[in-house]
């Protein structure tokens, strides 16, 4: 009785998530996210999106962006990447602004995520990974790398499951 009831509050520990907002992320990441993402034109910040529901409590969180201009960062921004890490996996939200020619390989295999057409592009025991098209034509990809200590603990829902809170 006493492994069982051991065992049911481990499964309820592993299966809880963790809610958070792009405003909470720059509250509690002024640096490491708000200062950088002030940086970028309103047009691209309006675009910006994390997931609602993380699979993990992260203890570490930043953003970064790419520019046609790299040197200094002026130019056009085409990738922005928000990362999320705990000593157990990182989460990345890569958002692609230019419009990219996506493909599906024959061997990927497509979901429907409160409507919209997601490949899952990696479902390997360390690494997940999902893409869609956002309604710009953009795209979006959201991937998870899990630790060796850690492999067994996040599946492909928990990353489903991030994604769907991204769409709502």
């Amino acid at each position: 009785m006493k492994k069982l009831l051991i065992l049911l509050v481990v499964f309820l520990l592993s299966a809880c998530s963790y809610d958070i907002s792009l405003q909470e992320l720059k509250e509690n990441y002024p640096k490491a996210v708000k200062e950088k993402v002030e940086k970028l034109p309103k047009d691209v910040q309006q675009n910006l999106t994390i997931p609602n529901q993380l699979p993990f409590e992260p203890t570490y969180a930043n953003f970064s962006y790419e520019t046609t201009n790299p040197a200094d960062k002026s130019g056009e921004v085409f990738r922005t990447e928000f990362l999320f890490s705990n000593n157990e996996a990182n989460l990345h939200v890569v958002h692609w602004h230019t419009e990219m020619q996506a493909h599906k390989e024959e061997t990927e295999k497509a979901i429907d995520i409160n409507g919209v057409e997601t490949v899952i592009k990696n479902d390997e025991n360390r690494v997940k990974q999902l893409e869609w098209k956002s309604d710009d034509g953009s795209t979006i990809t959201l991937s998870m790398i899990i630790t060796k200590q850690a492999e067994g603990k996040y599946s492909l829902d928990d990353l489903v499951n991030a994604a769907e809170s991204m769409h709502k």
